[in-house]
């Protein structure tokens, strides 16, 4: 009545050797190689250096805002430190 289909998966298992040897090979594309030694910890050469991407003044101006963000979100900001103990201190009145 009805026909089953049956789906073969394929599993690929990657041993650090196995990325080992497509890095050296050379075949991969940057975003690649830069994947697969983030994702399996594989340091470069001591000869390589770090190649810094410019940053225009736009994107910088981006970051320091975001960052900025994030510290009043953390709480690390002095006025966001004493609102957040200030709404602690009214909580704890109103319970007792």
């Amino acid at each position: 009545m009805f026909e089953e289909k049956k789906q073969k998966s394929q599993s690929r298992h990657m041993t650090m050797s196995s990325v080992q040897d497509m890095i050296m090979q050379g075949k991969l594309s940057v975003a690649q190689e830069r994947y697969l030694r983030m994702r399996y910890g594989i340091s470069e050469g001591p000869s390589h250096t770090l190649q810094r991407i410019p940053m225009p003044e736009k994107t910088a101006k981006v970051v320091e805002g975001l960052e900025a963000m994030l510290v009043n979100r953390m709480g690390h900001g002095g006025s966001s430190s004493l609102k957040r103990e200030a709404i602690i201190g009214k909580l704890r009145s109103k319970k007792g």
